[in-house]
């Protein structure tokens, strides 16, 4: 019987610690963003204050926001749009190469592969200037096409997508034989 009590406490102790823990995550998750509501709700310019929810709270930051002199609409669809277009043409253009690696034997793949591992290792911030002057004989300067070709020419998502094409196809040539 005290061997039973014994266990009994444990658990609950280990589920009290547990449940300690994810609320002291949880806290320290939800602090920022309780902050940054209660800044934005601020009546005055300060983003100091006494308390995290302010007295005197108002919305005249989103009132300006959204009816005054900055577009800031057009720069959220601006923002939406190119994320949008980036993802669905990285989605295609690495699922398809991540495939072509992963089922086929061709003369070539494993340059191929070395050369994805070798550009991985390079940082894109390093190929700035070569992307700006490529950018520039295109004719692509401050628009939104350059934005979403930079962004899909990275190399980042190659290897998981490869990874994930090599276990979904031999699972599925398992199933279909």
């Amino acid at each position: 019987m005290a061997k039973s009590g014994s266990i009994k406490r444990e658990r609950w102790i280990r589920l009290s610690l547990t449940w300690l823990v994810v609320l002291a995550v949880s806290a320290i998750i939800i602090y920022p963003l309780v902050w940054t509501v209660g800044a934005s709700l601020n009546a005055g310019n300060s983003l100091l204050s006494s308390s995290i929810i302010p007295e005197n709270a108002s919305l005249q930051h989103y009132r300006d926001l959204f009816n005054g002199t900055v577009p800031y609409l057009t720069w959220y669809w601006n923002s939406m749009k190119i994320s949008f277009l980036t993802m669905v043409l990285t989605l295609i253009s690495v699922s398809c190469t991540a495939y072509a690696f992963s089922r086929f034997r061709f003369k070539g793949r494993q340059n191929g592969l070395m050369l994805f591992l070798l550009l991985q290792m390079i940082p894109q911030f390093s190929a700035l200037i070569a992307i700006f002057v490529l950018s520039q004989l295109l004719g692509l300067i401050n628009s939104h096409l350059a934005l979403v070709l930079i962004a899909c020419s990275a190399v980042r998502s190659f290897r998981r997508m490869r990874r994930c094409s090599i276990t979904a196809t031999c699972s599925m040539a398992r199933c279909l034989t």
